[in-house]
């Protein structure tokens, strides 16, 4: 028996995504204040990692609401789960290649040996376009429409993960039409605010909630049969 398994995987899961969630504005918050500071640089003063980081976190909070309301018969929830961690990894990545690039040259004096290779940064730069800004909207918004019709979180906040793909798509759009700081930090922050949300509701879930809604959603399918047959 492995230690994850030792440890119960759902209540690790959702212990780390609310952990995750809840950490997410202070890597947004350091981002804001590198923005206002010295501008919209993403190559400076550790911008790469911070996103990196970001992405991370994120995927962390996801992986924590899925672990929760896992089962074999949410196919959607799962779908756009698999989608929404692909593109959150290839983001991560993406920024954590130009982080270190940056740091070998700043150490080794190599210069900017990928972004210097036109191929290598188009590249780049198209896979990170589309995982940002088409997967990942696509994959939050199935999570998030699996989410909302399992009714694992309570009350209204079972609707709080179909806000981000919202957010991201409406503040990219925003950001095309004006491209100012405001508005890019502004969703940016929606984003993080939802997440701290989400972060909140996990870590108020106790293991009384998460042993009652497993045990509901594994009702016998035949129960209802059965009574009949007394009747």
């Amino acid at each position: 028996m492995s230690a994850l398994t030792t440890l119960n995987r759902p209540v690790v899961g959702r212990q780390v995504g609310a952990v995750a969630g809840m950490l997410l504005p202070l890597p947004v918050g350091a981002v804001t204040l590198i923005i206002l500071t010295v501008g919209e640089n993403l190559r400076q003063y550790g911008m790469p990692w911070l996103l990196a980081i970001t992405a991370v976190l994120m995927l962390g909070c996801l992986s924590g609401i899925h672990d929760f309301q896992a089962s074999p018969r949410r196919r959607l929830e799962a779908a756009g789960y698999m989608f929404g961690c692909v593109a959150l990894a290839v983001v991560a990545g993406f920024f954590t290649v130009i982080g270190l690039e940056d740091m070998i040259d700043n150490v080794f004096g190599t210069g900017r040996f990928l972004s210097s290779n036109g191929a290598v940064t188009a590249l780049g730069t198209l896979a990170g376009s589309l995982a940002s800004l088409v997967f990942l909207p696509i994959g939050l918004c199935l999570f998030g429409i699996g989410t909302a019709r399992a009714r694992c979180l309570p009350g209204r906040t079972r609707w709080l993960p179909l806000a981000i793909p919202f957010t991201v798509v409406t503040g990219a759009a925003a950001g095309s039409a004006i491209s100012t700081e405001t508005v890019s930090l502004a969703w940016t922050w929606l984003v993080a605010i939802t997440c701290f949300r989400l972060g909140m509701v996990l870590l108020s879930l106790g293991d009384t909630h998460m042993a009652a809604h497993r045990k509901t959603s594994h009702r016998p399918s035949h129960r209802v049969a059965v009574v009949g047959d007394h009747q």
